[in-house]
């Protein structure tokens, strides 16, 4: 029959040309009755056919009954391949799960589900140990607050208030947020961590963070030394002649907006070039790191030291007026006369002041302060100039 047909095909084959060929004529079969059988797609599988020797025209009983037996078959087509199908969706379902252990147990990175109402963990990968020390069933009792420092809570509870919000009107978080916070350790280290975040619905229907916890201590490390490389003097240790200038124009700024005293100092060692040529440029250095530290000893926290270069310092004296920065300054000169620095050499310095004027620029400020230091010097060194417009 043609094997497009979806319905029942009967004939008597002598009665039409088109099965003159038909193999089964030759067993004196010449009725037929046939089923196409179909896949569960609609592809075709086969057909069920019944013939007979007789020429007949098959009685709606027969038919039934055939159509019947090709139902059955179909089903069982189907239910092979539903099982054909459930052993797939199982192999996949394993290959995902041994891929989600792959995952969660050998990577370092944390993931975790968070129930924002309840603000307790309802999941925490294994991988928490590598980053905290805790065992999973230690992270999953652990409150929210305890997971952190006070200073990132505050950060992450302010976060949440914020953004909560847009998610429970739309229920879409279209976009993952990156946070950097500090967590403890169990034994005691704080660590910074890159937390990546988003919002989700748990299938309870209520609202979950769902995130992952990088490990950024070492990175963290490195941004604080090329900051610190960046505004601090290698040597001395002491702040840079940038980060000076860039503090000392905010303090500019203050001056103005709050009528605050700046005062400057400008320091320089007296005949340094002697001591670098008579003991060496290694003692010279040792000779500029021991004032580095005298100096950071002897002045106020609020005070900024910098090395301007070479053998030169200058001193930032916010909200300190004139008279205040003399004293502060002859009582460095006094301790420096007073060291005795590396092979037993003894030194002074000379000290020139400035004090901000209003409409002044930071450039006046330096400028001033040096043309005291270069009188300092002309008088005879070891004395501490005032500059005076």
């Amino acid at each position: 029959p043609p094997r497009s047909t979806l319905f029942p095909y009967t004939t008597l084959f002598r009665s039409t040309t088109e099965w003159d060929h038909n193999p089964d004529l030759q067993f004196d079969l010449v009725s037929y009755l046939g089923f196409p059988i179909h896949y569960p797609d609609g592809s075709l599988f086969g057909t069920i056919c019944i013939l007979n020797n007789i020429e007949t025209r098959f009685s709606s009983v027969m038919s039934q009954l055939m159509e019947q037996f090709r139902n059955q078959i179909e089903s069982e087509l189907r239910i092979e391949d539903l099982l054909r199908k459930d052993a797939a969706r199982l192999e996949l379902m394993e290959i995902q799960n041994r891929l989600y252990e792959l995952i969660t147990f050998n990577t370092s990175d944390v993931i975790w589900v968070l129930n924002v109402m309840q603000k307790k963990f309802s999941y925490v990968s294994p991988s928490i140990f590598q980053l905290r020390g805790l065992t999973v069933e230690e992270a999953l009792s652990e409150p929210l607050e305890s997971s952190m420092t006070p200073e990132s809570a505050a950060k992450v509870n302010s976060m949440i208030a914020n953004s909560i919000g847009a998610f429970i009107k739309d229920k879409v978080q279209r976009a993952y947020t990156v946070n950097e916070i500090q967590q403890p350790r169990k034994d005691g280290q704080i660590i910074w961590v890159e937390v990546t975040t988003r919002y989700a619905m748990s299938e309870q229907g209520e609202i979950e963070i769902i995130g992952i916890s990088r490990n950024i201590e070492d990175r963290k490390k490195k941004e604080n030394e090329i900051e610190y490389l960046s505004t601090h003097d290698h040597l001395t240790k002491l702040y840079n002649r940038s980060y000076i200038e860039a503090e000392a124009e905010r303090e500019i700024s203050r001056a103005i907006r709050y009528q605050n005293a700046i005062s400057f100092l400008m320091i320089d060692i007296d005949l340094f070039k002697q001591i670098n040529d008579r003991h060496g440029h290694l003692i010279g250095d040792e000779v500029l790191q021991t004032l580095a530290t005298t100096f950071a000893l002897a002045l106020r926290k609020t005070d900024i030291c910098a090395r301007f270069g070479g053998e030169e310092f200058v001193i930032l004296l916010p909200e300190t007026r004139l008279e205040g920065a003399i004293g502060t300054a002859e009582k460095l000169r006094r301790t420096i006369e007073a060291t005795v620095f590396p092979n037993n050499i003894r030194l002074t310095i000379s000290i020139g002041i400035s004090e901000y004027k209003l409409g002044e620029t930071l450039d006046d400020l330096i400028r001033n302060a040096d043309k005291a230091l270069y009188t300092a010097k002309r008088k005879g060194r070891n004395q501490v100039i005032a500059y005076k417009s």
